[in-house]
C-alpha cells in the first residue's frame, strides 16, 4: 500500500511539473489548452441556458394554456356541448379526484373572425375563441401564472364578455369596455351543411399577456354563457393538469381506469402526443446545436493530444530515467494521463464556473456588452470624418424580440454532462499519448543500460 501511494505521489508530482504547476504558473501551451477548454465549456453552458429558457418557456406556455397536460374527450353527449353546467362541473370534479391530478377544467375551442365594431368589411383577422369556466384562474394555478392581466380583469361570466390578448387588442385598437364584432361557425363537429355562421358582439373586459406571441395575437377567452350565443353546438373537452407533467403515462392509465365505468368511449391524450411534431423539432434543434458546439471539445482534445505527444518526444531521457530507477510502465503512462486529466479539470472547472456566472446574469452581461458597444460608437462619432453617432445598440430590443428579458434556465444534469465531457476529453488524449510514452520508455531504458 505504501509503495502504491509513493507511485501515485510520483505521478502527480511529475505530471504537474510537466505542466508548470508549482513553478510559477502553467506553461503557455497548457494555459492555451485550458483556456480554450474553459471558453468552450462556458459557451456551451450559456447557449444551453438560453435555448432551455426559450424552449421550456415556450413548452410551458403551450401545456399550461393551450394543450394542458392531458386531454379527456368525452364519448357521451351528456358530457359534451349540450350538457348542463352542473353536469360538466360534476364530471370535472370526478376527473380532479384521480390520483396525480391537480386540476380538471372543461373548455371548448372554436375558430372565429374578429374585427372592431363598425369596421369596414374585410378589416378582420383570424381568432381562436377559448371557452373556459369563469373561475378558471382559481381552478388552474398554472393558467393563472401564465395568463397575466395587463388591463381590466379576467371576467367572462357575463354573456358577451371577452378577455383578449395584448397584441390582438393593439391590432384592434381596443381597451377594456370597448366592443368587438366576432363571426363564428356553429356546428364545426358536424361539418358540411351543418355549419352556420353567427355574428355576435363582445365587450372586452380585460387584456392579457402570456409571453407567447401566437396567444397574445390570436386568442380570446369567453365564458360558457357567451358560447351559447356564438356556437352552442361546440363540444367541450376537459383539460387535466398534473402535479408532475412528466408522469403523464401513469396519469393516462389512472384516468382511463376511472372513466371505464362512467364513459368507456372517452379519449385520453397526453401533451406529448398532442404536440408531438413541435416538441420533436425542438428536441432535434437542441441536439444538433449541442453537437455542433461540442466540436470545440474535440478540437481542444486534439490539441492536447499533439502537445502530449510532443512532450513524450522531448522528455524521452526523463522517461528512460524513471524506468531505470524502477518505475513500472503504468507509472509512466499515468504521468501523461494525469497531465491530460489535470488540464481537463482546470479547463472544465473554470469554464463551468464562468458559464454558470454568465447564465445566471445574462441580462447584466448583455447590458455590459451594449454599454461597451455604445461607448465605442460614441467615441467613433468624435473622430472627424466618421459622422454622427449611430442609433444606440440594443442586442435584444423589445421592438424586435417578443420578450422582456433574455430567458435563461440551466438543467443540473446537462451541466454535469457538459462539465464531465469537457474534463474527459483531455483525459482521453492523455490516455492515447500514454501508450506512446510506454513504448518510448522501454527503448530509452535499454539505451541507458
Amino acid at each position: 500500500m505504501g509503495l502504491l501511494l509513493r507511485h501515485l505521489w510520483l505521478v502527480a508530482r511529475v505530471g504537474s511539473r510537466h505542466l508548470g504547476v508549482g513553478r510559477g504558473g502553467l506553461q503557455a501551451a497548457a494555459l492555451l489548452a485550458a483556456g480554450g477548454l474553459a471558453a468552450g465549456t462556458a459557451t456551451l453552458l450559456v447557449v444551453l441556458a438560453v435555448m432551455n429558457g426559450f424552449q421550456l418557456g415556450f413548452i410551458e406556455n403551450i401545456v399550461e394554456i393551450g394543450s394542458y397536460h392531458v386531454r379527456v374527450a368525452p364519448g357521451e353527449q351528456s358530457a359534451g356541448a349540450s350538457a348542463a353546467t352542473a353536469d360538466r362541473e360534476a364530471f370535472a370534479a370526478q376527473l380532479a379526484g384521480v390520483d396525480g391530478v391537480s386540476a380538471a377544467v372543461p373548455f371548448a375551442e372554436l375558430p372565429a373572425l374578429i374585427s372592431p365594431s363598425g369596421a369596414r368589411p374585410g378589416a378582420s383577422r383570424g381568432l381562436v375563441l377559448r371557452v373556459v369556466p369563469p373561475d378558471v384562474r382559481r381552478l388552474d394555478a398554472g393558467f393563472a401564472r401564465r395568463v397575466r392581466m395587463v388591463a381590466g380583469e379576467f371576467a367572462v361570466q357575463e354573456p358577451g364578455s371577452a378577455v383578449v390578448g395584448a397584441e390582438l387588442a393593439s391590432w384592434l385598437g381596443v381597451l377594456p369596455g370597448d366592443t368587438v364584432a366576432v363571426v363564428t361557425l356553429d356546428g364545426a363537429a358536424g361539418g358540411g351543411a351543418g355549419l352556420q355562421p353567427r355574428h355576435v358582439e363582445l365587450v372586452v373586459t380585460g387584456i392579457f399577456r402570456s409571453g407567447l406571441y401566437e396567444y397574445d395575437l390570436s386568442w380570446a377567452f369567453v365564458g360558457p354563457a357567451t358560447l351559447r350565443a356564438a356556437a352552442p353546438r361546440t363540444p367541450f373537452v376537459y383539460g387535466i393538469k398534473l402535479a408532475n407533467r412528466f408522469r403523464d403515462t401513469a396519469a393516462q392509465t389512472a384516468l382511463a381506469a376511472a372513466l371505464a365505468a362512467v364513459d368507456p368511449a372517452a379519449g385520453v391524450e397526453s401533451w406529448r402526443v398532442y404536440n408531438r411534431a413541435l416538441f420533436a423539432a425542438l428536441r432535434v434543434e437542441k441536439l444538433l446545436l449541442t453537437a455542433i458546439l461540442g466540436l470545440v471539445f474535440l478540437v481542444v482534445a486534439y490539441n492536447v493530444l499533439q502537445g502530449l505527444r510532443r512532450r513524450v518526444l522531448e522528455r524521452g531521457m526523463e522517461i528512460g530515467l524513471l524506468r531505470a530507477m524502477g518505475a513500472p510502465p503504468w507509472v509512466v503512462r499515468a504521468v501523461f494521463i494525469w497531465e491530460g486529466a489535470l488540464l481537463g479539470i482546470l479547463g472544465a472547472g473554470a469554464g463551468t464556473a464562468l458559464g454558470l456566472l454568465m447564465a445566471y446574469n445574462l441580462d447584466g452581461v448583455f447590458g455590459l456588452l451594449e454599454t461597451i458597444a455604445n461607448a465605442a460608437l460614441a467615441l467613433a462619432a468624435l473622430v472627424p470624418g466618421i459622422g454622427a453617432a449611430a442609433a444606440p445598440v440594443e442586442l435584444f430590443s423589445p421592438q424586435t424580440f417578443y420578450l422582456v428579458e433574455v430567458p435563461s434556465r440551466l438543467v443540473f444534469s446537462e451541466v454535469l454532462l457538459v462539465a464531465g465531457f469537457a474534463a474527459a476529453a483531455p483525459a482521453a488524449s492523455g490516455l492515447l499519448a500514454a501508450a506512446r510514452a510506454a513504448r518510448v520508455a522501454a527503448a530509452a531504458a535499454l539505451r541507458a543500460e
